[in-house]
Protein backbone atom coordinates (compact mmCIF):
# COMPACT_ATOMS: atom_id res chain seq x y z
CA UNK A 1 0.00 0.00 0.00
CA UNK A 2 1.23 3.03 -1.03
CA UNK A 3 -0.20 6.20 0.53
CA UNK A 4 -0.65 10.13 -1.14
CA UNK A 5 -0.06 8.62 -4.54
CA UNK A 6 -2.21 11.38 -5.80
CA UNK A 7 0.18 13.62 -5.18
CA UNK A 8 3.23 11.95 -7.62
CA UNK A 9 4.08 13.47 -10.69
CA UNK A 10 4.05 10.03 -12.32
CA UNK A 11 5.44 10.70 -15.58
CA UNK A 12 9.17 10.79 -15.16
CA UNK A 13 9.61 6.82 -13.62
CA UNK A 14 9.99 5.45 -17.18
CA UNK A 15 12.29 8.88 -18.42
CA UNK A 16 14.39 7.85 -15.60
CA UNK A 17 14.32 4.22 -15.99
CA UNK A 18 15.31 4.51 -19.53
CA UNK A 19 17.68 7.43 -18.99
CA UNK A 20 20.02 4.85 -16.76
CA UNK A 21 22.19 1.55 -17.90
CA UNK A 22 20.41 -0.65 -15.48
CA UNK A 23 17.57 -1.61 -13.35
CA UNK A 24 15.72 0.42 -11.00
CA UNK A 25 14.47 -0.07 -7.22
CA UNK A 26 12.32 2.26 -5.47
CA UNK A 27 13.29 2.64 -2.05
CA UNK A 28 11.97 4.28 0.87
CA UNK A 29 13.34 5.77 4.79
CA UNK A 30 12.25 3.16 7.30
CA UNK A 31 9.80 4.59 10.10
CA UNK A 32 11.56 4.60 13.61
CA UNK A 33 9.41 1.65 14.40
CA UNK A 34 10.21 -0.50 11.34
CA UNK A 35 12.98 -3.03 11.59
CA UNK A 36 15.48 -2.96 9.15
CA UNK A 37 15.37 -7.34 9.31
CA UNK A 38 11.62 -6.65 8.12
CA UNK A 39 12.72 -5.35 4.73
CA UNK A 40 15.02 -5.28 1.80
CA UNK A 41 17.52 -3.06 2.64
CA UNK A 42 19.55 -0.71 -0.51
CA UNK A 43 22.59 0.73 0.15
CA UNK A 44 22.80 4.20 -2.31
CA UNK A 45 25.97 5.67 -3.49
CA UNK A 46 24.84 9.24 -2.88
CA UNK A 47 26.54 10.46 -6.20
CA UNK A 48 25.40 8.13 -8.39
CA UNK A 49 22.39 6.75 -6.92
CA UNK A 50 23.89 3.27 -8.05
CA UNK A 51 22.62 0.62 -5.23
CA UNK A 52 25.91 -0.91 -4.15
CA UNK A 53 24.73 -3.53 -1.77
CA UNK A 54 21.09 -5.00 -1.21
CA UNK A 55 20.43 -7.33 1.91
CA UNK A 56 17.16 -9.17 2.07
CA UNK A 57 15.82 -9.01 5.56
CA UNK A 58 19.90 -8.36 7.22
CA UNK A 59 20.17 -8.99 11.19
CA UNK A 60 20.99 -6.60 13.55
CA UNK A 61 24.32 -4.77 12.38
CA UNK A 62 24.72 -5.90 9.29
CA UNK A 63 24.25 -2.97 7.41
CA UNK A 64 23.61 1.28 8.96
CA UNK A 65 21.34 1.79 6.11
CA UNK A 66 17.39 2.65 6.50
CA UNK A 67 17.20 2.58 2.75
CA UNK A 68 14.13 -0.25 2.33
CA UNK A 69 12.89 -1.76 -1.07
CA UNK A 70 9.22 -0.98 -1.91
CA UNK A 71 8.86 -3.74 -3.27
CA UNK A 72 8.63 -2.38 -7.00
CA UNK A 73 11.18 -2.80 -9.30
CA UNK A 74 11.78 -1.80 -13.25
CA UNK A 75 13.72 -4.93 -15.17
CA UNK A 76 15.53 -3.94 -18.59
CA UNK A 77 14.83 -6.69 -21.24
CA UNK A 78 18.33 -8.06 -21.22
CA UNK A 79 17.95 -8.87 -17.60
CA UNK A 80 15.10 -11.19 -17.78
CA UNK A 81 17.12 -14.01 -18.56
CA UNK A 82 19.22 -13.63 -15.60
CA UNK A 83 15.80 -14.86 -13.88
CA UNK A 84 15.95 -18.21 -15.12
CA UNK A 85 19.70 -18.50 -14.48
CA UNK A 86 18.69 -17.47 -10.59
CA UNK A 87 15.72 -19.94 -10.11
CA UNK A 88 17.92 -22.47 -11.45
CA UNK A 89 20.43 -21.74 -8.81
CA UNK A 90 17.43 -21.59 -5.94
CA UNK A 91 15.41 -25.08 -5.77
CA UNK A 92 13.88 -24.67 -2.39
CA UNK A 93 10.93 -22.53 -2.99
CA UNK A 94 11.24 -20.30 -0.11
CA UNK A 95 14.35 -18.53 -1.37
CA UNK A 96 12.54 -18.26 -4.77
CA UNK A 97 11.74 -14.13 -4.09
CA UNK A 98 12.43 -10.92 -5.55
CA UNK A 99 14.66 -10.11 -2.90
CA UNK A 100 16.94 -13.14 -3.41
CA UNK A 101 16.52 -12.15 -6.60
CA UNK A 102 18.16 -8.61 -6.33
CA UNK A 103 20.74 -9.73 -3.52
CA UNK A 104 22.27 -12.25 -5.99
CA UNK A 105 22.26 -9.81 -8.94
CA UNK A 106 23.66 -6.83 -7.25
CA UNK A 107 26.40 -7.93 -4.75
CA UNK A 108 26.93 -11.46 -6.88
CA UNK A 109 26.84 -10.19 -10.23
CA UNK A 110 27.32 -6.70 -9.74
CA UNK A 111 24.70 -5.46 -12.12
CA UNK A 112 24.02 -1.99 -12.44
CA UNK A 113 21.06 -0.92 -10.40
CA UNK A 114 19.82 2.31 -9.39
CA UNK A 115 17.66 3.82 -6.89
CA UNK A 116 15.04 6.85 -6.81
CA UNK A 117 13.46 7.39 -2.99
CA UNK A 118 9.91 7.67 -2.24
CA UNK A 119 8.58 9.92 0.43
CA UNK A 120 5.62 8.96 1.31
CA UNK A 121 4.19 6.14 3.71
CA UNK A 122 4.29 2.05 2.63
CA UNK A 123 3.19 -1.33 3.77
CA UNK A 124 3.13 -4.03 1.92
CA UNK A 125 0.49 -5.83 0.27
CA UNK A 126 -0.65 -8.71 2.31
CA UNK A 127 0.07 -7.16 5.66
CA UNK A 128 -2.37 -4.11 5.30
CA UNK A 129 -5.64 -4.26 7.03
CA UNK A 130 -8.69 -1.81 6.98
CA UNK A 131 -7.07 -0.44 9.95
CA UNK A 132 -3.66 0.24 8.50
CA UNK A 133 -5.46 1.68 5.40
CA UNK A 134 -7.87 3.97 7.32
CA UNK A 135 -5.28 4.70 9.14
CA UNK A 136 -3.36 6.44 6.42
CA UNK A 137 -6.54 7.76 4.63
CA UNK A 138 -7.25 9.46 7.69
CA UNK A 139 -3.70 10.99 7.98
CA UNK A 140 -3.45 12.14 4.45
CA UNK A 141 -7.15 13.63 4.31
CA UNK A 142 -6.54 15.78 7.63
CA UNK A 143 -2.82 16.87 6.24
CA UNK A 144 -4.79 17.94 3.37
CA UNK A 145 -7.59 19.90 5.18
CA UNK A 146 -4.94 21.32 7.49
CA UNK A 147 -2.77 22.54 4.71
CA UNK A 148 -4.12 25.93 4.51
CA UNK A 149 -3.77 26.65 8.16
CA UNK A 150 -0.29 25.28 8.97
CA UNK A 151 1.72 27.06 6.40
CA UNK A 152 5.63 26.53 6.45
CA UNK A 153 7.46 29.40 7.74
CA UNK A 154 11.68 29.40 7.94
CA UNK A 155 14.01 31.70 8.77
CA UNK A 156 17.55 32.29 8.47
CA UNK A 157 20.01 34.96 9.69
CA UNK A 158 22.55 37.59 8.36
CA UNK A 159 25.82 36.80 9.05
CA UNK A 160 28.53 38.52 10.52
CA UNK A 161 32.50 37.51 9.68
CA UNK A 162 34.61 37.76 12.20
CA UNK A 163 37.96 36.77 10.82
CA UNK A 164 39.59 35.39 7.37
CA UNK A 165 36.94 37.38 5.20
CA UNK A 166 37.10 37.75 2.42
CA UNK A 167 39.25 34.79 1.55
CA UNK A 168 36.46 32.05 1.72
CA UNK A 169 36.34 32.65 -2.25
CA UNK A 170 39.78 32.14 -2.78
CA UNK A 171 40.67 29.06 -0.39
CA UNK A 172 41.12 30.49 2.67
CA UNK A 173 39.74 30.27 5.85
CA UNK A 174 37.42 32.30 8.10
CA UNK A 175 34.99 32.31 11.21
CA UNK A 176 31.56 33.55 10.75
CA UNK A 177 28.32 33.96 13.10
CA UNK A 178 24.36 34.43 12.18
CA UNK A 179 23.13 37.31 14.00
CA UNK A 180 19.48 36.73 15.42
CA UNK A 181 18.90 40.27 15.07
CA UNK A 182 18.49 40.31 11.62
CA UNK A 183 16.49 37.77 9.29
CA UNK A 184 15.47 36.71 5.88
CA UNK A 185 11.76 34.60 6.61
CA UNK A 186 10.16 32.44 3.96
CA UNK A 187 6.26 31.16 4.06
CA UNK A 188 5.72 28.63 1.90
CA UNK A 189 1.77 27.32 1.72
CA UNK A 190 0.09 24.31 -0.32
CA UNK A 191 -1.83 26.13 -3.04
CA UNK A 192 -3.43 24.79 -6.67
CA UNK A 193 -1.06 26.71 -8.77
CA UNK A 194 2.66 27.55 -7.96
CA UNK A 195 2.42 31.49 -6.80
CA UNK A 196 5.47 33.49 -6.10
CA UNK A 197 4.22 36.66 -4.17
CA UNK A 198 5.97 39.69 -4.44
CA UNK A 199 7.47 41.65 -1.60
CA UNK A 200 5.69 45.17 -1.58
CA UNK A 201 8.53 47.15 -0.77
CA UNK A 202 12.00 44.63 -2.68
CA UNK A 203 9.92 43.90 -5.41
CA UNK A 204 7.46 46.71 -5.88
CA UNK A 205 5.48 47.52 -9.04
CA UNK A 206 3.22 50.23 -8.33
CA UNK A 207 4.33 53.88 -6.99
CA UNK A 208 2.53 56.61 -5.34
CA UNK A 209 4.42 59.06 -7.72
CA UNK A 210 7.93 59.53 -9.89
CA UNK A 211 9.65 60.90 -7.68
CA UNK A 212 8.69 57.70 -5.01
CA UNK A 213 10.19 55.14 -7.97
CA UNK A 214 13.25 57.34 -7.88
CA UNK A 215 13.91 57.53 -4.15
CA UNK A 216 12.69 53.58 -3.72
CA UNK A 217 14.74 52.56 -6.84
CA UNK A 218 17.72 54.51 -5.75
CA UNK A 219 18.00 52.80 -2.06
CA UNK A 220 16.88 49.33 -2.99
CA UNK A 221 17.82 48.55 -6.63
CA UNK A 222 16.15 46.92 -9.28
CA UNK A 223 16.69 43.64 -8.32
CA UNK A 224 14.30 42.17 -5.41
CA UNK A 225 14.29 39.07 -3.39
CA UNK A 226 11.40 37.45 -6.08
CA UNK A 227 14.32 36.82 -8.57
CA UNK A 228 15.64 34.92 -5.12
CA UNK A 229 12.59 32.39 -4.65
CA UNK A 230 12.20 31.79 -8.35
CA UNK A 231 15.72 31.00 -8.78
CA UNK A 232 15.92 28.84 -5.62
CA UNK A 233 13.07 26.94 -6.85
CA UNK A 234 14.19 26.52 -10.49
CA UNK A 235 17.10 25.02 -8.98
CA UNK A 236 15.63 22.72 -6.34
CA UNK A 237 13.88 20.84 -9.21
CA UNK A 238 17.15 20.56 -11.60
CA UNK A 239 19.24 19.55 -8.22
CA UNK A 240 16.74 16.75 -8.04
CA UNK A 241 16.64 16.00 -11.88
CA UNK A 242 20.39 15.64 -11.72
CA UNK A 243 20.23 13.24 -9.28
CA UNK A 244 18.68 10.67 -11.44
CA UNK A 245 20.11 11.88 -14.80
CA UNK A 246 22.38 14.18 -16.56
CA UNK A 247 19.88 15.57 -18.60
CA UNK A 248 17.03 17.68 -17.61
CA UNK A 249 13.54 16.78 -18.79
CA UNK A 250 11.25 19.74 -19.96
CA UNK A 251 8.09 17.85 -20.26
CA UNK A 252 5.42 18.55 -17.73
CA UNK A 253 2.80 16.61 -19.21
CA UNK A 254 1.78 12.94 -18.97
CA UNK A 255 2.76 11.13 -21.39
CA UNK A 256 0.59 8.98 -23.72
CA UNK A 257 0.99 4.90 -22.25
CA UNK A 258 1.94 2.15 -25.12
CA UNK A 259 1.68 -1.14 -24.63
CA UNK A 260 5.83 -1.16 -25.06
CA UNK A 261 6.04 1.22 -21.86
CA UNK A 262 3.57 -2.03 -20.10
CA UNK A 263 5.91 -4.89 -21.56
CA UNK A 264 9.48 -3.59 -20.41
CA UNK A 265 8.37 -4.59 -16.51
CA UNK A 266 7.81 -8.20 -16.06
CA UNK A 267 5.81 -7.09 -12.58
CA UNK A 268 3.58 -5.29 -14.42
CA UNK A 269 3.30 -8.14 -16.90
CA UNK A 270 2.53 -10.93 -13.80
CA UNK A 271 0.01 -8.28 -12.68
CA UNK A 272 -1.89 -7.34 -15.56
CA UNK A 273 -4.75 -9.72 -14.87
CA UNK A 274 -5.34 -7.39 -11.96
CA UNK A 275 -6.52 -4.14 -13.83
CA UNK A 276 -6.83 -1.95 -10.94
CA UNK A 277 -3.60 -2.36 -9.81
CA UNK A 278 -2.28 -2.75 -13.03
CA UNK A 279 -3.20 0.82 -13.36
CA UNK A 280 -2.28 1.83 -9.80
CA UNK A 281 1.28 0.91 -11.04
CA UNK A 282 1.03 2.12 -14.74
CA UNK A 283 0.67 5.90 -12.65
CA UNK A 284 3.01 5.34 -10.34
CA UNK A 285 5.80 4.52 -12.61
CA UNK A 286 5.36 7.64 -14.22
CA UNK A 287 7.16 9.54 -11.26
CA UNK A 288 9.98 11.98 -10.75
CA UNK A 289 12.92 11.23 -13.01
CA UNK A 290 15.05 11.99 -10.44
CA UNK A 291 16.48 9.80 -7.67
CA UNK A 292 13.98 11.85 -5.17
CA UNK A 293 10.42 11.18 -6.06
CA UNK A 294 8.96 14.82 -5.26
CA UNK A 295 5.57 14.90 -5.22
CA UNK A 296 3.11 16.75 -7.26
CA UNK A 297 2.12 19.79 -5.56
CA UNK A 298 2.04 23.06 -6.01
CA UNK A 299 2.87 25.93 -3.27
CA UNK A 300 2.62 29.73 -2.54
CA UNK A 301 5.82 31.05 -1.35
CA UNK A 302 6.49 34.90 0.06
CA UNK A 303 9.49 36.64 1.71
CA UNK A 304 9.83 39.22 4.54
CA UNK A 305 13.37 40.13 5.38
CA UNK A 306 14.65 43.01 7.77
CA UNK A 307 17.97 42.55 6.70
CA UNK A 308 19.97 46.09 5.55
CA UNK A 309 19.97 45.68 1.68
CA UNK A 310 23.75 45.88 0.23
CA UNK A 311 25.57 46.66 3.26
CA UNK A 312 27.51 42.67 2.90
CA UNK A 313 25.42 40.93 5.67
CA UNK A 314 24.01 38.06 3.50
CA UNK A 315 20.95 39.28 2.74
CA UNK A 316 20.63 37.51 -0.68
CA UNK A 317 21.56 34.19 0.67
CA UNK A 318 19.53 34.67 3.44
CA UNK A 319 16.44 34.38 1.45
CA UNK A 320 17.81 31.36 -0.54
CA UNK A 321 18.32 29.80 2.63
CA UNK A 322 15.16 29.91 3.94
CA UNK A 323 13.54 29.55 0.43
CA UNK A 324 15.78 26.51 0.51
CA UNK A 325 14.10 25.28 3.74
CA UNK A 326 10.86 25.73 3.27
CA UNK A 327 10.87 23.18 -0.49
CA UNK A 328 12.73 20.48 2.21
CA UNK A 329 10.37 20.49 4.57
CA UNK A 330 7.35 20.73 2.42
CA UNK A 331 8.47 17.76 -0.01
CA UNK A 332 9.75 15.69 3.04
CA UNK A 333 13.46 15.98 2.06
CA UNK A 334 15.87 14.77 4.71
CA UNK A 335 19.77 16.04 5.78
CA UNK A 336 20.31 12.72 4.41
CA UNK A 337 19.36 13.87 0.82
CA UNK A 338 20.57 17.08 0.99
CA UNK A 339 23.16 17.10 3.61
CA UNK A 340 24.57 20.40 4.75
CA UNK A 341 27.98 20.82 2.76
CA UNK A 342 26.13 20.41 -0.29
CA UNK A 343 23.21 22.51 0.57
CA UNK A 344 25.21 25.61 1.32
CA UNK A 345 26.89 24.64 -2.18
CA UNK A 346 23.56 24.72 -3.43
CA UNK A 347 22.93 27.72 -2.21
CA UNK A 348 25.94 29.14 -4.05
CA UNK A 349 24.98 27.96 -6.95
CA UNK A 350 22.01 29.77 -6.92
CA UNK A 351 23.15 33.11 -6.62
CA UNK A 352 26.36 32.65 -8.93
CA UNK A 353 25.02 30.33 -11.76
CA UNK A 354 21.36 31.34 -12.00
CA UNK A 355 21.63 35.25 -10.70
CA UNK A 356 25.74 35.80 -11.50
CA UNK A 357 26.06 37.37 -8.04
CA UNK A 358 29.65 37.64 -6.71
CA UNK A 359 29.83 35.36 -3.65
CA UNK A 360 32.08 33.26 -1.55
CA UNK A 361 30.82 30.07 0.06
CA UNK A 362 31.22 31.60 3.64
CA UNK A 363 27.86 33.56 3.86
CA UNK A 364 26.21 29.89 2.57
CA UNK A 365 27.86 27.37 4.97
CA UNK A 366 27.47 29.48 8.24
CA UNK A 367 23.71 30.15 7.32
CA UNK A 368 23.09 26.33 6.85
CA UNK A 369 24.93 25.58 10.10
CA UNK A 370 24.18 28.58 12.46
CA UNK A 371 26.19 29.67 15.26
CA UNK A 372 29.67 30.54 15.48
CA UNK A 373 31.46 28.60 12.82
CA UNK A 374 34.99 27.67 11.38
CA UNK A 375 35.63 27.21 8.10
CA UNK A 376 38.64 25.75 5.77
CA UNK A 377 38.20 26.25 1.74
CA UNK A 378 41.29 25.01 1.30
CA UNK A 379 42.03 23.90 -2.05
CA UNK A 380 42.76 20.12 -1.56
CA UNK A 381 39.76 19.84 0.66
CA UNK A 382 37.59 21.47 -2.12
CA UNK A 383 38.93 19.44 -5.55
CA UNK A 384 38.81 16.07 -3.19
CA UNK A 385 35.47 16.35 -1.80
CA UNK A 386 33.62 19.55 -3.05
CA UNK A 387 33.31 21.04 0.02
CA UNK A 388 35.52 22.37 3.00
CA UNK A 389 36.05 21.71 6.30
CA UNK A 390 33.42 23.04 8.53
CA UNK A 391 33.30 23.61 12.53
CA UNK A 392 31.00 24.58 15.07
CA UNK A 393 32.24 26.28 17.51
CA UNK A 394 31.19 27.39 21.51
CA UNK A 395 29.18 30.46 21.36
CA UNK A 396 29.30 30.92 25.23
CA UNK A 397 30.49 33.97 27.41
CA UNK A 398 31.80 35.73 23.87
CA UNK A 399 32.87 38.97 24.35
CA UNK A 400 30.80 42.18 23.43
CA UNK A 401 30.61 42.89 19.66
CA UNK A 402 29.10 45.97 17.90
CA UNK A 403 27.77 46.33 14.50
CA UNK A 404 26.86 49.27 12.35
CA UNK A 405 25.97 50.15 8.94
CA UNK A 406 25.52 52.47 6.43
CA UNK A 407 21.94 53.86 5.67
CA UNK A 408 22.28 54.51 2.10
CA UNK A 409 24.93 52.37 1.08
CA UNK A 410 26.28 51.61 -2.89
CA UNK A 411 26.13 48.09 -4.41
CA UNK A 412 28.64 46.34 -2.12
CA UNK A 413 29.61 43.97 -4.50
CA UNK A 414 31.93 46.17 -6.14
CA UNK A 415 34.05 46.07 -3.54
CA UNK A 416 35.63 42.45 -4.62
CA UNK A 417 37.00 44.59 -7.31
CA UNK A 418 39.45 43.06 -9.44
CA UNK A 419 40.93 40.75 -7.12
CA UNK A 420 39.82 37.74 -8.33
CA UNK A 421 41.74 38.41 -11.32
CA UNK A 422 44.90 38.89 -9.74
CA UNK A 423 44.61 36.23 -7.41
CA UNK A 424 43.78 33.74 -10.28
CA UNK A 425 46.68 35.63 -12.49
CA UNK A 426 49.22 34.08 -9.05
CA UNK A 427 49.96 37.96 -8.45
CA UNK A 428 52.43 37.25 -5.41
CA UNK A 429 50.23 40.58 -3.02
CA UNK A 430 47.49 38.44 -3.55
CA UNK A 431 48.16 35.00 -2.85
CA UNK A 432 50.00 35.92 0.43
CA UNK A 433 47.45 38.06 1.19
CA UNK A 434 44.74 35.22 1.15
CA UNK A 435 47.47 32.68 2.95
CA UNK A 436 47.94 35.26 5.41
CA UNK A 437 44.10 35.51 6.18
CA UNK A 438 44.30 31.66 6.88
CA UNK A 439 46.83 32.27 9.25
CA UNK A 440 45.09 34.81 10.84
CA UNK A 441 41.85 32.91 10.77
CA UNK A 442 43.85 29.71 12.88
CA UNK A 443 44.65 32.06 15.38
CA UNK A 444 41.49 33.59 15.55
CA UNK A 445 40.05 30.14 16.52
CA UNK A 446 42.66 29.62 18.82
CA UNK A 447 41.95 32.75 21.00
CA UNK A 448 37.78 31.95 20.81
CA UNK A 449 38.73 28.62 22.49
CA UNK A 450 41.25 30.33 24.93
CA UNK A 451 38.86 33.42 25.43
CA UNK A 452 41.73 35.54 24.88
CA UNK A 453 39.56 38.63 23.64
CA UNK A 454 42.59 40.84 24.02
CA UNK A 455 44.40 38.60 21.12
CA UNK A 456 41.19 38.29 19.21
CA UNK A 457 41.26 42.22 18.71
CA UNK A 458 44.59 42.25 17.65
CA UNK A 459 43.43 40.13 15.33
CA UNK A 460 40.22 41.78 13.56
CA UNK A 461 42.46 44.88 13.21
CA UNK A 462 45.08 42.56 11.64
CA UNK A 463 42.56 41.39 9.14
CA UNK A 464 40.86 44.94 8.50
CA UNK A 465 44.11 46.34 7.67
CA UNK A 466 46.08 43.64 5.46
CA UNK A 467 42.23 43.61 3.13
CA UNK A 468 42.86 47.07 3.07
CA UNK A 469 46.36 47.22 2.05
CA UNK A 470 45.18 44.36 -0.70
CA UNK A 471 41.67 46.51 -1.64
CA UNK A 472 43.01 49.66 -1.25
CA UNK A 473 40.96 52.86 0.18
CA UNK A 474 39.34 53.55 -2.83
CA UNK A 475 38.14 50.27 -3.30
CA UNK A 476 36.59 50.17 0.19
CA UNK A 477 34.88 53.66 0.08
CA UNK A 478 35.19 56.30 2.42
CA UNK A 479 31.74 55.35 4.18
CA UNK A 480 33.67 51.98 5.53
CA UNK A 481 36.34 53.70 6.36
CA UNK A 482 34.46 56.84 8.44
CA UNK A 483 32.86 54.01 10.89
CA UNK A 484 36.41 52.21 10.95
CA UNK A 485 38.12 55.14 12.22
CA UNK A 486 35.94 56.40 14.68
CA UNK A 487 35.61 52.85 16.06
CA UNK A 488 39.65 52.84 16.60
CA UNK A 489 39.31 56.26 17.76
CA UNK A 490 37.77 54.65 21.01
CA UNK A 491 39.65 51.88 21.19
CA UNK A 492 37.96 49.58 19.41
CA UNK A 493 38.82 46.38 17.12
CA UNK A 494 36.88 46.79 13.88
CA UNK A 495 37.05 45.52 10.40
CA UNK A 496 34.61 44.81 7.69
CA UNK A 497 32.06 41.42 8.13
CA UNK A 498 30.92 41.55 4.86
CA UNK A 499 32.28 42.90 1.47
CA UNK A 500 31.00 46.48 2.35
CA UNK A 501 28.47 48.94 3.98
CA UNK A 502 28.85 47.73 7.65
CA UNK A 503 31.95 47.26 10.52
CA UNK A 504 32.07 44.79 13.12
CA UNK A 505 33.62 45.74 16.34
CA UNK A 506 35.19 44.33 19.60
CA UNK A 507 35.18 47.07 22.18
CA UNK A 508 36.53 45.90 25.81
CA UNK A 509 36.07 48.70 27.24
CA UNK A 510 32.01 49.12 28.45
CA UNK A 511 32.22 52.41 29.01
CA UNK A 512 34.24 53.73 26.06
CA UNK A 513 31.81 51.15 23.81
CA UNK A 514 28.71 53.30 25.18
CA UNK A 515 30.55 56.72 24.72
CA UNK A 516 31.37 55.77 20.68
CA UNK A 517 27.54 55.39 20.29
CA UNK A 518 26.88 58.92 21.83
CA UNK A 519 29.37 60.65 20.28
CA UNK A 520 28.51 59.17 16.92
CA UNK A 521 25.12 60.43 17.31
CA UNK A 522 25.93 64.18 18.22
CA UNK A 523 28.94 64.65 15.73
CA UNK A 524 27.57 63.17 12.87
CA UNK A 525 23.94 64.37 13.08
CA UNK A 526 25.65 67.62 12.40
CA UNK A 527 27.15 66.85 9.61
CA UNK A 528 26.33 66.80 5.85
CA UNK A 529 27.09 62.55 5.42
CA UNK A 530 24.35 62.36 8.33
CA UNK A 531 22.38 60.36 5.71
CA UNK A 532 25.18 57.37 5.74
CA UNK A 533 24.93 57.29 9.64
CA UNK A 534 21.78 58.28 10.61
CA UNK A 535 20.46 54.69 11.55
CA UNK A 536 24.14 53.95 13.28
CA UNK A 537 22.85 53.60 16.19
CA UNK A 538 19.80 51.21 16.11
CA UNK A 539 22.25 48.17 15.24
CA UNK A 540 24.54 48.24 18.17
CA UNK A 541 23.94 45.02 19.99
CA UNK A 542 25.57 43.20 22.64
CA UNK A 543 26.49 39.51 22.13
CA UNK A 544 26.90 38.07 25.22
CA UNK A 545 23.70 36.70 25.39
CA UNK A 546 23.75 34.71 21.73
CA UNK A 547 24.27 31.53 21.97
CA UNK A 548 23.50 28.58 19.43
CA UNK A 549 19.72 28.73 19.17
CA UNK A 550 20.23 32.51 18.48
CA UNK A 551 17.12 33.65 19.94
CA UNK A 552 18.26 35.74 22.96
CA UNK A 553 19.61 39.03 22.60
CA UNK A 554 20.53 42.30 24.42
CA UNK A 555 20.06 45.76 23.30
CA UNK A 556 22.47 48.33 24.37
CA UNK A 557 20.57 50.63 26.26
CA UNK A 558 21.17 54.07 24.83
CA UNK A 559 19.28 53.71 21.65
Amino acid sequence: MLCADQNFDIAQVIRFFRSKPGELIIHYELEESEKSSSRGIVEVCPDTNRITRFSEKPQSGLTASRLASVVFYCIQRDTLSFLSDFLNLQPQATDRSFGRFWEWLINEKQLDVFGMKLPTGFQLIGQVGLSDYTKWLTHYSSKQQDNGAKPITCRSYARVGLMGNPSDGFNGKTIAMTISNFWAEVTLVESQTLVLVPHPLNDPTEFGSLQDLFCISRKEGYLGGLRLLQATCKKFYQFCSKQGGNEFSKAHTMPQISSEDISFCPLILHLSTIPWLLMFIIRLLFVLRCSIALTKQNFTLKYDTNIPRQVGLAGSSAIVSATLKCLMEFYNITDNDLPKPVRANFILNVETDELFITAGLQDRVVQVYEGLVCMDFSKKLMEEQGYGNYVSMDMSNLPLFWLAYLSDPSDSGRIHSNIRQRWLSGEPQVVEAMNTFAELTDQARSALQDRDWSRLAQLMDQNFELRRSVYTDDCLGPGNLKMVLLGKQFGSAVKLPGSGGAVVGLCLDQDRLVRLCYVEVVTFSQQETADVFCDVTKTFYCTTSLVYDLNKRIQLPFV
